[in-house]
């Protein structure tokens, strides 16, 4: 099991959110934040907006840590069925402010801006789907903390526990 700590950012703008549609697996084609590993020595704020700049061009500030996922990703092997590849994430989601609406590309994938009432209606990554929702969308006094489980099967991916 391979452990990783990354950082998603939340940038919303008008009742709509910046969203990345990825071009490499895992989670080719779906939607998600953007975002990404963090650096040793880095702090989660400094993560999410050095990610969000590389990612997007736009400078930032973060305006909090919105909350905490502590996930387990269980991926299938399209030829032996068994779950091989297993991820520990330790996901960090910021919300982040800034005045730019427009954005450069990226490699890591298309950027789009989504309004927020057609989210359940996108192919969203299932845990992206939900830490937006509870993270972003909410709004809470102190940072959230939540635990679940994904699974990839035959391409096809799920939430088995929150």
């Amino acid at each position: 099991m391979e452990t990783k700590i990354i950082v998603l950012c939340g940038y919303i703008k008008e009742d709509k959110i910046l969203l990345l549609r990825r071009k490499k697996e895992p989670f080719k084609s779906l939607l998600g934040l953007p975002g990404g590993k963090m650096q040793y020595g880095e702090t989660i704020e400094d993560a999410g907006v050095r990610e969000f700049l590389e990612e997007t061009g736009i400078k930032t500030t973060c305006r909090c840590i919105a909350g905490i996922n502590n996930e387990i990703l269980m991926m299938q092997n399209s030829e032996s069925k068994k779950f091989d590849r297993v991820y520990h994430l330790l996901i960090f989601v910021v919300e982040l402010v800034g005045k730019e609406t427009n954005w450069k590309g990226s490699d890591e994938g298309d950027l789009e801006w989504v309004s927020l009432k057609d989210l359940d209606s996108l192919p969203l990554i299932p845990s992206d789907s939900v830490m937006t929702k509870k993270f972003l969308l909410e709004k809470h006094e102190n940072i959230l903390n939540m635990n679940m489980i994904m699974k990839e099967e035959k391409g096809k991916y799920s939430i088995v526990e929150v």
